[in-house]
């Protein structure tokens, strides 16, 4: 292997003068270009994650903050109320007085949506928010019923009008008051779907017992988280930043987004919890996914994380943070913002220190330019002299206007062009000898040619003779031989001969053997298949063998052509039997040709084997063609006599019934060549012989030239 600097030198050699004096300056802009431009975008994203950084924990942080007070007031609001039925100030009993303090609860907690209590006697009062910031009260007690009756209220709290009142409600069968009874602390509900608001809503609960341990009843209270979605989205984060915050399920509970946490059924009267990776935002879903893919189980995520991940190509930085509490509530406070929301300014900076810096590279191109024309357009001269005298433009001068280097190239290329020009005559000379000398030896290749031309003119001549000859020695023969099986088919129809006696008194009958007849007959019938075989070859070796194809049920075929061997077979004790799969698609084939074949190769197959061997017929389909198998299970071949078998005027191995010309096969092969399919045999001795031949389904020329 050559030395990695020799093949540089090598490649250097070729390049423009006038580009190695303009490059170098363009190469070492361009890296100051480079450079600088990739030292303020690397300078401007490590100042973009110290941000991001702290925005996102300050983001988290305040988050946390305002969700834990948030969370903390219906806590509050219960031990407040437990702490006044503990000291008497309030009477569970006095349902009238309940309702009046929880309506004044109601004005103090505005974070609150429900105020209620139920007790261990079936008696239930409630205060609830409307979404207008009207109050109404929902009372179940022995006054009403036992019916839940809803009333509107005035600005003072006293019933005006009942909205509703559905019947026989009990507070001791609900979720939330066996849920808490249950726990026997105070502890959070599931988030569940209001049932009077479209608004996710969770249940702060707290049972209450008296000072001898006994339950007493349950105080709830209730929060909309809706209202921490407000607060989400009244945070600024980045430009398209995105919070929100869901369960360790993976459920939805708030977004900074005005998207609601849930979906609702076609008929609009039951919802189902919305799963972050199912948020409509495509930046919420893609941080849920990609934290199901980090954590695999969202229980794993143990303080705060700051990540970040690729969407659509860009960075996403996220943080994520988990607020338990000790009733119950895990969620996860998710805050993510693009990267993009930061790097908009920086780009735009770097984006004109590149601007700034390809000016200057445009600059020092274009004086590069100017210089290196100055330098290189005299030698540019040389060089198109130096090429127009390699393309014998010989009267070529170089102008002389400079004293340095250069001008001395030029001089010395001037002398150069003068002794050019003068070995340049010497060879014109020469050359017009070697003309002569090849005007000569064209002549006597010509000659030659009009020879071997008249040679093949006169082949021809030969062959056609010949041709000729074939014909009316053929035809000559065949009549005689046509005739004569006639005339043997006629005597073979009647048991005696006439013929006259040698005293003429008459007529005598004088039998005749029907063996010497049939022998006869089957001298006959040998010669004049040898003729016809020999008219056939001609045929094919002159115009080719003629195909009148049409839509061919090889099956048919073969089945015809085995009935018509069928008294063959018995005389031979030849057993004999066709392997066709149904739904076998037609051929485009000439039926005589290929009876032809099949008859020639079981004709084959019973003169080179001795009676009792078995024969077989088969065909199948491979990819686009037909493949058809006439098999036996005699004395097989030699393989020196199986490479000639197709050869014509080539003999099989002879028998005793074995007769001809060598013929058979070579037209048959012939035959399925004409076909556009193949022929071949495979053999060994004493193991049978299979003769094969291809069928292309596609049509093929109906007249094909034998090769």
């Amino acid at each position: 292997m050559k030395h990695p600097a020799t093949l540089i030198t090598k490649r250097l050699q070729k390049v423009p003068l006038q580009t190695v004096l303009v490059a170098p300056f363009v190469l070492q802009i361009a890296i100051a270009v480079g450079l600088t431009g990739w030292l303020s975008l690397r300078n401007g994203q490590n100042a973009v994650n110290d941000v991001a950084s702290q925005l996102r924990t300050e983001v988290t942080a305040r988050i946390q903050q305002h969700v834990t007070t948030y969370l903390e007031t219906p806590h509050l609001v219960n031990r407040i109320n437990a702490d006044a039925i503990r000291l008497g100030l309030l009477n569970v009993e006095n349902i009238p007085g309940l309702e009046r303090y929880f309506w004044q609860q109601m004005q103090q907690f505005k974070t609150v949506s429900y105020i209620s209590l139920g007790t261990e006697q079936a008696e239930y009062i409630g205060v609830e928010r409307l979404d207008n910031g009207a109050l109404q009260i929902e009372v179940s007690d022995r006054a009403t019923g036992r019916n839940f009756q809803t009333y509107a209220t005035d600005s003072r709290g006293n019933r005006t009008r009942l909205v509703q009142s559905k019947p026989n409600y009990d507070p001791r069968q609900r979720d939330w008051y066996k849920t808490s009874v249950k726990a026997g602390k105070p502890i959070w509900t599931e988030i569940y779907t209001y049932f009077s608001t479209q608004k996710l809503t969770i249940t702060a609960d707290q049972p209450l017992y008296d000072a001898q341990g006994k339950l007493i009843g349950v105080t709830a209270a209730d929060l909309v988280l809706s209202q921490i979605g407000d607060f989400l989205r009244s945070l600024k984060i980045g430009k398209t930043g995105q919070t929100f915050i869901m369960e360790r399920s993976g459920l939805l509970v708030a977004t900074s987004l005005p998207e609601k946490p849930f979906i609702l059924s076609a008929d609009g009267k039951t919802q189902e919890r919305l799963a972050a990776t199912a948020s409509r935002n495509e930046l919420i879903r893609a941080t849920a996914q990609h934290l199901q893919q980090r954590f695999g189980d969202l229980r794993q995520i143990r303080g705060s994380q700051q990540l970040d991940f690729q969407l659509e190509g860009k960075r996403q930085f996220l943080q994520v943070l988990p607020i338990p509490d000790q009733r119950g509530l895990d969620w996860l406070i998710v805050v993510v913002v693009p990267e993009t929301d930061f790097m908009e300014q920086i780009e735009a900076n770097t984006r004109s220190t590149i601007l700034l810096c390809l000016t200057a590279l445009i600059a020092a191109i274009v004086l590069g330019i100017l210089t290196s024309r100055w330098i290189a357009q005299p030698i540019l001269h040389l060089s198109r002299a130096a090429k127009a005298l390699s393309q014998g433009e010989w009267e070529q001068t170089v102008p002389v206007e400079r004293e340095d280097e250069v001008g001395v190239l030029a001089r010395a290329f001037q002398n150069m062009a003068e002794q050019l020009r003068a070995s340049f005559g010497v060879l014109e000379q020469r050359n017009e000898e070697l003309e002569v000398r090849v005007q000569e030896r064209t002549a006597d290749i010509r000659a030659a040619n009009e020879q071997l031309l008249v040679e093949i003119a006169e082949r021809q001549r030969v062959e056609d003779a010949l041709r000729v000859f074939l014909h009316a020695v053929s035809h000559d023969l065949r009549n005689p031989v046509t005739g004569m099986l006639m005339v043997l088919g006629n005597l073979l129809k009647s048991e005696s001969l006439p013929i006259d006696d040698s005293n003429g008194s008459g007529k005598a009958v004088i039998p005749v053997a029907r063996s010497i007849l049939e022998r006869m007959a089957q001298s006959s019938d040998r010669q004049l298949y040898l003729i016809n075989s020999l008219l056939e070859v001609h045929a094919s070796e002159v115009g080719g063998i003629v195909l009148q194809t049409e839509p061919l049920e090889l099956e048919h075929l073969i089945i015809d052509v085995l009935t018509d061997f069928e008294p063959l077979l018995s005389k031979n004790q030849v057993s004999a039997t066709a392997l066709i799969p149904n739904n076998l698609p037609a051929v485009p084939a000439d039926p005589l040709q290929l009876r032809r074949v099949l008859e020639n190769l079981l004709a084959n197959a019973l003169k080179h084997n001795p009676p009792g061997v078995s024969l077989s017929v088969s065909v199948e389909q491979k990819d686009n063609s037909l493949l058809c198998r006439v098999q036996d299970n005699g004395a097989g071949i030699n393989p020196e006599v199986r490479e000639h078998l197709f050869d014509l005027y080539s003999r099989g191995p002879q028998t005793r019934r074995s007769t001809g010309l060598g013929l058979g096969l070579y037209l048959c092969r012939q035959i399925i060549v004409a076909h556009g399919g193949e022929m071949g045999v495979t053999s060994s001795p004493e193991a049978g012989s299979t003769f094969w031949f291809t069928l292309p389904l596609a049509p093929v020329a109906t007249t094909t030239k034998s090769p």
